[in-house]
């Protein structure tokens, strides 16, 4: 993750909806890697880490400019962040492995699901807010975090791999993706442990 934000380059890390005040809005590299580090080394340990202490980081945006975002002011000091044209929207990442017919689907919530790090997307569509024109994103090279998302999107397929997950002697490959610094430590995940599961990779 250290590797990735510096990959990216310059850019700006805030959390939508959430209320400011002036000059706070603005989220450090430092502080969103102290807490992505937080829940990596729980898991390495075997145990979950407190969702509170990294639930809104891995909600936040990515953006190469803050003209890109709005502001609601909702007291004389105080203000929420809202977004005005497309950006690297995180979403912290759970999925679901169904036993009766051994398929893992992404971005499923519930006692059952299993922590997988953080979901990164971009919109493929968007309407502007002032002409309320529906725009083809990616044909649409006045939004500048087209490029933002292009190298994420190459650092992603450079540093990362498709997960090969075995249960119960069958190898299942799935497209939800992995760290390959990940590879020696992850089948100490809790709730892979808790299921049965296991990443399956030549050391």
């Amino acid at each position: 993750m250290e590797n990735l934000l510096h990959e990216l380059g310059d850019f700006y890390i805030c959390i939508i909806g959430q209320i400011y005040r002036e000059g706070e809005e603005i989220i450090s590299k430092e502080l969103f890697l102290s807490n992505y580090k937080a829940y990596i080394d729980g898991l390495k340990s075997g145990k979950l880490v407190d969702e509170s202490i990294y639930r809104s980081l891995f909600s936040s945006i990515f953006t190469t400019s803050l003209e890109d975002l709005y502001k609601i002011k909702v007291s004389d000091d105080q203000f929420i962040l809202r977004v005005f044209k497309p950006v690297v929207q995180l979403q912290a990442h759970r999925m679901h492995h169904s036993k009766f017919d051994d398929t893992f689907r992404p971005m499923i919530f519930g006692k059952d699901s299993i922590s997988w790090g953080i979901q990164f997307s971009y919109p493929q569509i968007f309407q502007d807010n002032l002409s309320k024109e529906v725009i083809q994103v990616l044909n649409y090279p006045a939004f500048k975090n087209k490029k933002l998302y292009h190298d994420l999107q190459k650092w992603i397929r450079k540093n990362t791999i498709p997960t090969p997950f075995s249960y119960e002697d069958k190898i299942i490959n799935t497209p939800i993706r992995i760290g390959k610094k990940c590879l020696p430590w992850i089948n100490k995940h809790p709730q892979l442990i808790e299921k049965g599961l296991k990443v399956s990779y030549d050391d």
